[in-house]
């Protein structure tokens, strides 16, 4: 049900693509917002989506303002499916690495 209204707000509203470093195009952010999240004016939050024709597992990760990252991991991500992530005291970089679907490839630490 979130998933078909933020769709919806997206078509309404389009956001100009930005493409993610994944190194293969698969991951686009489909939106980086600051300031909504936890009370805080340095939130970051963030939503991507796997735009490529197969299922991937993806590790995305926010920096966080004392220079550690808050990842989380997607496993089998759908093509066309969206994913997404936040940090209360961030600095709007973002790092996101793939691998197929079920892969037993080590995904890269930020």
């Amino acid at each position: 049900m979130h998933s078909r209204i933020l769709l919806l707000l997206l078509a309404l509203f389009p956001v100009p693509p930005a493409y993610a470093q994944t190194g293969d195009g698969c991951i686009e952010t489909v939106k980086l917002e600051r300031g909504k999240r936890c009370g805080s004016p340095d939130s970051v939050a963030y939503i991507i989506t796997n735009r490529c024709n197969a299922p991937l597992d993806v590790r995305h990760c926010a920096e966080r303002a004392n220079g550690a990252w808050s990842c989380g991991l997607d496993r089998g991500l759908a093509p066309g499916k969206l994913t997404g992530g936040y940090t209360c005291h961030g600095t709007g970089k973002l790092r996101i690495h793939t691998r197929p679907k079920g892969s037993t490839q080590r995904l890269p630490e930020p």
